[in-house]
């Protein structure tokens, strides 16, 4: 899950295994394009669920992180 700050805009908030770079990869990655209203740093927060399985059982991880975008002018 993506939360934007109020100047910039994400196309999709939510995405998921399919919204992959490449989504069969062992480790995926996203490239998520992003609009600011205004030059300067922005904050991203991000929210990531998955699963974590051993041999015999599986669990829930919940990650949250932020992170901060910087806008330049064109």
């Amino acid at each position: 899950d993506l939360a934007p700050e109020a100047g910039i805009a994400v196309k999709k908030k939510r995405l998921g295994r399919g919204d992959a770079v490449d989504p069969e990869a062992d480790a995926p990655r996203f490239a998520v394009p992003v609009r600011a209203d205004t030059p300067g740093d922005h904050a991203l927060r991000l929210r990531v669920r998955f699963w974590l399985c051993g041999t015999r059982t599986c669990r829930p991880i919940d990650v949250r992180r932020a992170t901060t975008i910087a806008v330049t002018a064109p």
